[in-house]
């Protein structure tokens, strides 16, 4: 069994309080944290990537939208819900160097130009190279390495454009905290 007995406060990261929207981002990735959370599991890794999270909305060099797209896709992927982003999920070949990739929304990963006519007409969405190796990197690295790059405008509007979704169809919710931040952007 787990039992928490006793917690120390390291951090209370009240300069996030007068940071907006970051701090209404800091409340949507607690709501989703929440969502996943279950009574007698190890949250060790969530608690981390919740630290590590708020973090990086204080670092001023990472835009508050890639942070959301990483603790997103990191947190799909620690609660088993990681997309297949390595092989196409029909066909089960291999990706790398393959060029006409697409990112599934309903088969949950990638599908190859050949396999994109099995999908649902109009589902599936091209995604380029570099937004590919990024969603790679979120899901494979470590966590402590999660907030220690950036990307272009590009393709950060490329991952929010599958990243975003994802989460929404992977859970059955309305987030409060994210229908305050869309309001605020």
């Amino acid at each position: 069994s787990y039992n928490l007995n006793q917690v120390t406060v390291t951090h209370h990261f009240v300069e996030l309080a007068c940071r907006q929207p970051g701090i209404y981002y800091g409340y949507y990735f607690l709501e989703l944290a929440d969502y996943f959370g279950r009574e007698g599991t190890d949250e060790k890794n969530m608690m981390n990537l919740l630290y590590l999270t708020v973090k990086a909305l204080l670092n001023p060099e990472i835009d508050d939208r890639l942070v959301r797209c990483i603790f997103e896709l990191r947190t799909m992927t620690e609660q088993g819900l990681m997309p297949e982003l390595f092989r196409c999920v029909n066909c089960g070949e291999e990706i790398a160097g393959k060029e006409n990739l697409f990112f599934s929304q309903e088969a949950h990963g990638i599908l190859d130009g050949d396999c994109l006519k099995k999908a649902s007409p109009g589902e599936a969405r091209r995604i380029s190279p570099a937004a590919l190796y990024t969603m790679q990197y979120i899901v494979s690295s470590p966590m402590t390495k999660l907030y220690s790059f950036t990307v272009t405008d590009e393709v950060l509007w490329e991952l929010e454009r599958h990243i975003q979704p994802y989460v929404a169809g992977n859970t059955d919710k309305k987030f409060k905290s994210l229908q305050i931040l869309e309001v605020m952007m």
